[in-house]
């Protein structure tokens, strides 16, 4: 139950990260991840298909929760940690949209730091994203099979959302 909480929330951390997004390009490789599987994938149609299945998703959630706490004792202590994992999971989502974003900002704004801006991305952006993806993982993990050390996965929180704003500020600098 709770691996199926968790792969709902991956849908509304997207919806999220895509309705924060200014540029489409920041958000359509994010999508077409998540839909890969589809017979005929077609990225004009990935933002009603993503708020289509953000409805499901939030629905399928709230069921989940009262089930889990019916009949599975779900205990507050067990929806708290899925809320730090929601709460991670979306502020991961929306610093690879939102750092995509700057970087097309810059380049937008001055075409001739793009190709600084890439270096950027490359040397620093995806270093960050893949440790942060790493780290959600082992969070999920936590979460369905053992207790969450709550205060400790709050406090990388606030330095994600702090290393967000640093990691903003190097495309910002380019203007």
């Amino acid at each position: 139950m709770l691996k199926a909480i968790i792969a709902e929330n991956n849908w509304v951390a997207a919806y999220l990260a895509v309705g924060k997004a200014t540029h489409d390009e920041s958000w359509v490789p994010l999508l077409t991840e998540i839909f890969s599987n589809l017979d005929n994938p077609n990225p004009a149609r990935y933002k009603d298909l993503l708020f289509q299945r953000w409805i499901v998703a939030i629905t399928m959630v709230a069921c989940l929760q009262v089930l889990g706490a019916s009949y599975y004792n779900l205990d507050q202590i067990k929806q708290r940690e899925l809320s730090c994992l929601d709460e991670w999971q979306a502020a991961t989502r929306i610093l690879e949209v939102s750092l995509m974003d700057q970087m097309l900002n810059a380049i937008e704004a001055n075409p001739s730091v793009a190709k600084r801006a890439w270096q950027i991305h490359s040397d620093t952006i995806v270093p960050v994203l893949r440790s942060e993806w790493g780290s959600l993982a082992v969070i999920k993990e936590d979460v369905v099979n053992r207790q969450l050390d709550l205060p400790k996965v709050q406090t990388r929180l606030k330095e994600l959302i702090h290393r967000q704003q640093e990691l903003e500020q190097l495309f910002r600098s380019l203007l």
